[in-house]
């Protein structure tokens, strides 16, 4: 757990971890995957993850089909690992729930779906706020925020670094699956539900759906009132549906909203096809 983090080193040998099963009803804070906690200085690597993970929980949640909460490094992985939360606070990732340290070269193929007053939801990772290289998801990932708090779901991460003293940057990652975020303020990206940091060379290729806001890679690239804390999203591309069930949604080809009225995120060589949705940014700014 987290009081007690993993530091050593776990090689798989490419091996696989088959009938994982966690089902837990728990008011209490929880870290659930193969690995609840991996410290700085761990390391896991190598290994395939089959099973199931759900959690009833009134309380914070972290949930990752290998990794709860990562501090370490994790490389060579894949997920097998269907993921059903409900929660207060959740940080759902494919791979890992919350990451600190280092990942590279992941895969998740399987569902995620987590429901949560405050939802961070990722094909990958949940909450970003370390390095994240040469992964992908090809599973459904939907979220659903039942406060103003909202849901952050994104096909590779839910948030890329949600507070502006949070390092965190997606590189080189690619989503197939479908993104949907439902309920009250509802944000869905095809690579990032919101970004404040870095995404780069990156793509979505699967149908992507928000009732707030939506974006074939980014759905915010900016939090906050003024001045806010924009984000960045260079060389990606989109070619995947972006859809909203209600109107007065902002939608956009790369970037749902990029602007919070006094300060704009920064899109750069970025593109779309002009079939899947009106405009390349769904609040026009950027």
């Amino acid at each position: 757990n987290y009081e007690h983090p993993y530091s050593g080193t776990f090689d798989g040998n490419n091996h696989t971890i088959s009938g994982l099963s966690i089902n837990n009803s728990s008011t209490n804070y929880g870290y659930f995957g193969l690995f609840g906690a991996v410290g700085e200085g761990g390391t896991v690597t190598n290994l395939t993850v089959e099973g199931s993970i759900t959690v009833n929980s009134g309380s914070n949640v972290r949930a990752g089909g290998v990794v709860a909460s990562n501090d370490g490094d994790v490389s060579n992985c894949t997920s097998e690992v269907a993921i059903t939360v409900e929660a207060n606070i959740a940080y759902i990732g494919g791979i890992i729930g919350s990451n600190a340290g280092n990942v590279s070269n992941c895969t998740n193929k399987t569902d995620i779906t987590a429901t949560a007053n405050t939802a961070y939801i990722g094909g990958v990772i949940g909450f970003n706020g370390g390095s994240l290289t040469n992964c992908s998801n090809s599973g459904a990932v939907e979220g659903t925020g039942q406060t103003a708090n909202g849901a952050y779901v994104g096909g590779i991460v839910g948030s890329n670094s949600h507070t502006e003293i949070v390092m965190g940057s997606v590189e080189n990652c690619y989503n197939t699956g479908t993104v949907t975020a439902t309920g009250s303020n509802a944000v869905a990206g095809g690579v990032a539900g919101i970004n404040l940091k870095t995404v780069s060379s990156c793509y979505n290729t699967g149908t992507v759906t928000g009732t707030t806001t939506a974006g074939g890679v980014v759905g915010e690239n900016i939090y906050g009132t003024s001045p806010g804390t924009p984000g960045t999203v260079t060389s990606c591309y989109n070619i995947g549906k972006v859809t909203a069930p209600s109107e007065g949604a902002t939608i956009g080809g790369v970037v749902g909203a990029n602007s919070n009225g006094s300060t704009s995120g920064t899109v750069n060589g970025c593109y779309y096809l002009n079939t899947v949705a009106g405009s390349a940014i769904g609040d026009s700014s950027g």
